[in-house]
């Protein structure tokens, strides 16, 4: 009898500490995890893909060159966004948000006459629109205009201008000595105006005369 009473309490002995083993190692539940974000709505997509490529920057002053760094991020931040987006409904709809938004920008670059960012947006958006040839009139009219030279007047000798120009398409500045009627990178010297104050040019792609004044001559008296 006794034999059986310490078993019994050997047995509850065992179950108690078994019992609290158990209960010291049981780990607490998780906490629930939060859902995901929602997915980010095509405006969302847009704003981020325009700011991303700069085409959300100030508009640039006539003649404003247009950094082959900046042109080279828009046309990967666009070419990007097409990939990334075409084969969604969400995506499709930022695609079209992001259109309107490169084409207006386009007109509003031409209108002002900044061609060196006309040119950029324009295969900015060919990379977001691969075969499109919607703005290839443009682009011509871009490239004819950045191919004249912008001319500076470093002074006369005789009837010689000596002229320094800067050619956006190749980047690069020159000098040289020039006389009435002699043509050179495009542009001819059609004639020296007043007590050499400045030269009158022609550009032959355009048949477009403009003129040229000296610093001096520029100067308000």
């Amino acid at each position: 009898m006794l034999y059986l009473r310490r078993s019994i309490l050997l047995l509850m002995l065992i179950a108690l500490v078994g019992g609290v083993t158990g209960c010291a190692e049981r780990e607490p539940p998780k906490p629930a995890e939060p859902p995901p974000p929602p997915p980010p709505t095509p405006e969302e997509i847009a704003t981020k893909v325009i700011a991303d490529s700069g085409l959300n920057e100030p508009l640039p002053a006539a003649g404003a060159p247009f950094p082959k760094e900046a042109a080279d991020k828009l046309k990967r931040a666009l070419g990007t966004a097409k990939r990334a987006n075409s084969t969604s409904p969400d995506g499709q709809r930022a695609l079209q948000i992001i259109n309107q938004h490169v084409d207006q920008r386009i007109r509003t670059l031409e209108d002002s006459q900044a061609w060196e960012h006309a040119l950029g947006t324009i295969e900015g958006y060919e990379a977001l629109n691969p075969g499109s040839k919607k703005w290839e009139t443009s682009k011509e009219r871009a490239l004819t205009e950045l191919q004249k030279p912008k001319i500076e007047i470093i002074g006369f000798m005789q009837d010689t201008a000596i002229l320094e120009y800067y050619l956006p398409i190749a980047k690069q500045t020159n000098r040289r000595s020039v006389r009435a009627g002699e043509e050179f990178d495009g542009v001819t010297l059609v004639e020296v105006i007043g007590n050499n104050q400045g030269v009158r040019m022609r550009y032959g792609a355009t048949g477009e005369t403009f003129d040229v004044f000296t610093k001096s001559a520029q100067t308000p008296k």
